[in-house]
């Protein structure tokens, strides 16, 4: 936004009231009444005066007070910095349009407005965005400090000493609400059967696996001679099978020692009865 769509108007007021600069974009009929107006009888003098060249910010335009402007006011007693006397008033009028920028509507929520409230203005509404519709409803709720049907969110301004309030409608927040709890249980249901499919993985890959090869284990000890417990393909199953081959092969080994010890014994007893009876 361009500063001639900002800047209304501008004017320097002398200490006898009367106008000595004057500047408007596209000229007024009321420079005249400027003019011939006695500017140090209107009300907002006595209020810049007592700021002593502080700015004074008006949420309408000061010089029209009888009617509702879009233009919002910035006032300044002006003093000699040499001499610290007073030598006039500096008033401009900007355009309230300004705020528009930082008043972007990003919420996507039919009631979200946004407020620029001077609670003692002439005029308490200085800037207003968002839908007409809740406008009057809106501000006075939020002057009145009820709260059950709208949620205001404010931050103060500390030079201006207005406040900028955010509003919602509290029915959307709950249906926003709503829609956050339906997800999250899509979420919750989501995970709920990752765990299981991952559950069911590891019970499958992992601990039937060492079950069985714990009972495996189990029967070599109870003295088992043969293994016949079935492992998958996964790594554990691989150790399963290396284990159950190895076990395999040492009791057929033992088995065969065993039956070799056997026939030498039966030899021996075969010798020892030729020995004892040689015919």
């Amino acid at each position: 936004m361009g500063r001639d769509a900002i800047l209304d108007e501008f004017l320097v007021v002398g200490l006898d009231g009367k106008l000595y600069v004057y500047s408007k974009n596209a000229g007024s009929s009321y420079s005249r009444y400027y003019r011939e107006e006695n500017l140090t009888e209107q009300e907002w003098i006595s209020q810049v005066a007592r700021a002593n060249g502080r700015e004074v910010f008006f949420s309408n335009n000061i010089l029209r007070p009888e009617e509702e402007s879009k233009d919002l006011s910035i006032a300044k007693y002006m003093i000699n910095p040499y001499t610290s006397e007073p030598v006039g008033y500096v008033i401009v009028n900007v355009r309230k349009d300004m705020l528009r920028e930082a008043f972007a509507d990003k919420g996507g929520y039919e009631t979200n407005c946004f407020l620029v409230v001077d609670r003692d203005g002439a005029y308490p509404l200085v800037y207003f965005q968002g839908n007409e519709e809740y406008r009057e409803e809106v501000l006075r709720d939020y002057l009145s400090g009820e709260t059950r049907q709208y949620v205001f969110s404010v931050y103060t301004n500390k030079l201006t000493d207005w406040d900028l309030v955010s509003v919602i409608a509290r029915r959307e927040l709950s249906h926003a609400s709503n829609w956050i709890r339906v997800l999250i249980l899509v979420v919750a249901l989501s995970l709920a059967v990752c765990s299981l499919v991952v559950a069911v993985f590891v019970s499958k890959h992992i601990y039937k696996p060492l079950k069985t090869l714990e009972k495996t284990i189990e029967q070599v000890g109870e003295g088992s001679r043969h293994l016949t417990e079935q492992f998958d393909d996964s790594e554990i199953g691989m150790l399963g099978n290396k284990f159950k081959r190895m076990v395999n092969h040492n009791l057929e080994l033992r088995e065969r020692l065993l039956e070799s010890k056997i026939r030498e014994r039966e030899a021996e007893l075969y010798l020892l009865q030729e020995q004892i009876n040689p015919h």
